[in-house]
């Protein structure tokens, strides 16, 4: 019978694996320096991996709360059981049947010992984040913080520190029907302004439910006027399809997104840049502005500068045509109909017998040869020279 031991990773291994960097937080907490404790110790608990809670979260579900836990990952988060001491065997077992007992009571075992050293390690980041003075509150005679979970002190740190006043709850819910600028604003910005809102309510007990949410986010997309047919679609939903912050968050991202990147390919200019870039600083935002701004200039100039180039081809062309149409039309009485012009004694290749030598014209037609004469025209315009030389004998 084989037998199986399979190895946990220790508290120390997982503290040093850890991703998230945690802040010495000085003096007294606030409930901004809880806050960023809590964000630091999520992002641990969540680099550590876990098949539970759907599989992608790693271990978050064990730290964070199950309303906000189900905001993200629609398996609900629970903590691995206490496996039995010895591994539970079915009635008349078989050799194969005992090996596969034992191998799922070790991989239990193996579990359960993995998820209470994650929590160990994120204990020890509260314990060297929070000056002891301030941990005291919550030691248990003799063993101090032993035996509490990381997500009970967090809770406790929150309680006894974390003040929200009154007057702050209030003035946080407005931010659920803020306006939204569907055709400026990522949708990202709704969410992360609903999520922030949540999260400072349930912080100061006193809750926003999911159906909240959900209702104040239609309300806020129907103002914007331009999403009403992805409000149609949802309202087309069962009623179990659309009551939960997961699936609004998952019906109308994707769709809003594709909306957005609609209008981009329709709209051009400084505004539009300013919206892809309105996540940055605002010295990186200028920096890529004025780099959008060269960019299209230099495309200008590239695009007049090619516009030019082929103008001037084409007027080359067309001067070119011009002349040898000129040439063959002061041949005489060709085709054209022109009036025959006067001899004159000087010969010109282009014109043949005129006023000028072919070295001296000022309209010269394609294959000018300055060299020609009247008697070796050289393949030049023949017009005038039978009447001069019969005045010459």
């Amino acid at each position: 019978m084989q037998t199986y031991a399979i190895k946990p990773a220790s508290a120390e291994e997982i503290y040093q694996g850890f991703v998230g960097q945690t802040q010495k937080i000085l003096g007294e907490p606030t409930y901004s320096d809880i806050r960023l404790l809590r964000t630091s110790l999520y992002e641990n608990a969540a680099s550590v991996y876990s098949n539970r809670g759907g599989g992608n979260c790693g271990h978050l579900g064990m730290l964070m709360d199950d309303t906000t836990y189900a905001t993200i990952s629609p398996t609900p988060w629970v903590d691995p059981p206490e496996p039995p001491a010895t591994p539970v065997l079915p009635p008349n077992p078989t050799g194969p049947m005992i090996t596969e007992a034992h191998r799922v009571h070790a991989q239990a075992v193996k579990e359960r010992q993995e998820c209470q050293n994650v929590d160990r390690a994120l204990t020890r980041t509260i314990i060297e984040a929070v000056e002891p003075l301030f941990l005291k509150p919550f030691h248990r005679p003799y063993i101090g913080l032993l035996g509490q979970s990381t997500k009970s002190i967090l809770e406790l740190l929150m309680t006894n520190y974390g003040h929200i006043l009154p007057h702050e709850l209030e003035g946080n819910r407005e931010a659920l029907s803020k306006p939204y600028d569907a055709t400026g604003e990522p949708f990202q910005v709704l969410i992360d302004r609903f999520e922030e809102a949540r999260t400072f309510a349930q912080d100061g007990q006193l809750p926003i439910t999911d159906a909240q949410l959900v209702n104040s986010g239609i309300v806020v997309l129907t103002n914007t006027g331009t999403l009403d047919r992805f409000i149609d679609q949802w309202n087309d939903k069962a009623p179990a399809d659309r009551a939960t912050w997961l699936q609004f968050k998952t019906h109308f991202q994707p769709r809003v997104l594709a909306y957005q990147r609609g209008r981009n390919v329709e709209t051009t200019g400084h505004g539009l840049a300013a919206t892809r870039y309105q996540h940055l600083n605002p010295d990186s935002r200028n920096d890529m502005l004025h780099m959008d701004e060269a960019q299209t200039a230099l495309l200008t100039m590239a695009t007049t500068h090619t516009e030019l180039i082929r103008q001037l081809a084409e007027l080359q062309e067309r001067v070119a045509t011009l002349v040898t149409q000129k040439s063959t039309n002061t041949g005489g009485n060709g085709p054209q109909g022109k009036k025959k012009k006067k001899n004159g004694t000087q010969y010109c290749y282009t014109h043949g017998m005129c006023a000028h030598t072919g070295a001296t014209c000022r309209n010269p037609g394609q294959g000018h040869n300055n060299e020609a004469t009247a008697a070796n025209p050289m393949g030049g315009n023949r017009f005038g020279l039978a009447s001069n030389m019969t005045k010459q004998e």
